[in-house]
């Protein structure tokens, strides 16, 4: 079943990693130096921890798709 490993991200979800990477550029954080703190994304956790169990027992990955390019 397909829908067990892959995620398209919403407009919400992207409008959320826009915001947290935006937060994280406005106090100058680089990318390598990101950490969990830094890039706070708490609904898109939320819609990807049903994937959870997938990923520690089941196949291993997750495929998210929907990421718009630059």
């Amino acid at each position: 079943q397909i829908d067990r490993w892959v995620y398209r991200l919403t407009a919400d979800d992207i409008a959320e990693l826009d915001q947290a990477l935006q937060q994280s550029q406005a106090k100058g954080l680089v990318m390598s130096r990101i950490g969990k703190a830094d890039f706070s994304i708490p609904r898109l956790m939320a819609r990807l921890a049903p994937f959870q169990q997938e990923l520690e027992k089941g196949l291993g990955l997750l495929q998210i798709k929907g990421l718009p390019g630059a």
